[in-house]
Parts: C-alpha cells; structure tokens; sequence
C-alpha cells in the first residue's frame, strides 16, 4: 500500500505543478475541470445516481454549473458564487455535529445528494480559476492553498499518532482526533509564517494572511470530514479506485474543495476593501 501511495504522488505531484505553473488560467482551468469531472463521477457513484440516466443528468448539469460559473468569473462577479459555498460549508459543520451514525442512501434523498455534490465541487473549480488568474501571483497562490492542505494532513497525522486522544467526529471519522487537528493548526501557522514572505505583503497584510490561512485550514478539515460524512452514509471506505493507494480523486481533494473557495473569498474581500 506504502509503495502505490509513494508511486502515484511520485506521478500526480510533478503533473499537479507542472499544470499550475505551465499553463495559462484558461488551459490550467480545463486541466483542472477533468480532475474535478471525475470527482463529480465519483461522487455520482458514491451517493447511489446508480442508473446511466441518472449518472449521466447530473455530468450534464454539472458541465452546465462550470460553463455558468465560467461566466461568473469573466463578468467578474465570482465573489457571489464564493459566498454561495461559504455559506455552505457553515451548513456541513451542522450536518457533520448532528450526524449519528446512520447509513444507507435515502433514494428520497438523491437531489439533495447532488445539490451537495454540486456545492463541494462546482465552486472549489471556480475558486482555483480565480486565483490563478492573478497577475504575477495567480500561480503561487494555487500552490499555496495546495501546500496548506498538505502541511495541515502531515502535521495532524504525525500529531495525532503521537498525542491524539479526543476524538474529533467519532462517527463520521474515528481516526481523526481534536489534538491531531491542533497539530495541523500548528504546523500550518508555522508554514504560512514563513510562505507568506512569497508576496508582496504589507505589515497588516501580512498578518491578515496569516489569519486567513488558519481559518482556510479549518474549513479544510471540514471538507475531509463532509466526504467522510458521505461514505460513511453509502458505507464505502474510499470515493473510488482511480489512484493506487489513495483511493479516489474525491479522497484526495476532499479538504481542498472547502480550503479554496474559502481562501479565494478570503483573499478577494481582501483585495477589493485594502
């Protein structure tokens, strides 16, 4: 298992950095709207559209939401889709507390099912699109909401083998500990007190950086959780089986899907009131 997870993020890092850095905003958004269509199939898949019809409606409305979020971007009124997912995500938090444990795909349930799907999905695209879109920055910002992600995984993981005790969400993820999510926080207050000085920041800029990053990051375990939630419920141990060792696409961009559109947010209401 070690080894397919070291040989596919041997594979998937260069290519991920590779689109980032590479490719103009237009291109790197269809790179990204392929990994993100997966997801969408995954997701499909794992909240039981388990018919062609059914699959195939909702790659179709969701090509339609990234066509339309698309031209949110180009009118310059993506702030509006940001806030939309924000929002949504201060819903996940009430969902992942009330969760029980229940499992099983309510059939009465799957356009709810899809609606979330669209929500975790849909905005996170948009969210990249328009970070990368900054001049001179556009690429170091992607790879800065990636990077928080992935310091925030290590930092808990290494935490919580080591400290962990409270758990954090017991039936949505009993793996996941309060401390292991401190450790997190820690190790990614420190990296963006550091990473910060890839911008031309300000003193209070600077520090309103920071800040921004720590609530990313907290949102980003929201994201990791709100996809638990769901595999929990269809009762699946991963999203799919795309990646060797990793699962599916979902499962690896699970945190990232709430981590960039509240950064975007964040860094767009900081750029327009400065």
């Amino acid at each position: 298992m070690l080894k397919h997870r070291l040989i596919t993020a041997s594979i998937l890092i260069p290519l991920v950095i590779w689109g980032i850095f590479a490719l103009s905003t237009a291109f790197f958004g269809l790179f990204l709207a392929v990994i993100i269509l997966i997801g969408a199939w995954e997701w499909s898949q794992l909240v039981g559209l388990d018919t062609k019809k059914n699959q195939i409606t909702f790659l179709v409305c969701f090509l339609v939401l990234l066509a339309l979020s698309f031209l949110a971007y180009q009118l310059n009124v993506t702030i509006f889709i940001l806030i939309i997912a924000c929002v949504w995500w201060l819903v996940a938090i009430k969902k992942i507390k009330a969760y029980r444990g229940e499992t099983g795909i309510d059939p009465n349930k799957k356009v709810n099912y899809a609606i979330v799907g669209f929500l975790v999905l849909v905005p996170a695209w948009l969210a990249f699109i328009e970070l990368h879109s900054k001049q001179d920055i556009g690429a170091l910002l992607v790879l800065y909401v990636m990077m928080l992600a992935w310091v925030a995984d290590t930092g808990a993981y290494f935490a919580g083998r080591k400290w962990g005790k409270t758990k954090l969400a017991l039936e949505v993820s009993p793996g996941k500990s309060r401390e292991g999510v401190y450790g997190g926080l820690c190790a990614t207050t420190l990296f963006a007190f550091f990473a910060a000085g890839w911008f031309d920041l300000n003193m209070l800029q600077y520090f309103i950086f920071i800040l921004l990053s720590i609530v990313v990051v907290t949102f980003s375990v929201v994201g990791d959780l709100t996809e638990s939630l769901y595999k929990r419920i269809a009762q699946k141990k991963d999203s799919g089986t795309l990646l060797p060792g990793h699962g599916g696409v979902l499962d690896r961009i699970d945190s990232l899907t709430a981590a960039a559109p509240v950064f975007a947010l964040g860094f767009v209401l900081v750029e327009r009131f400065n």
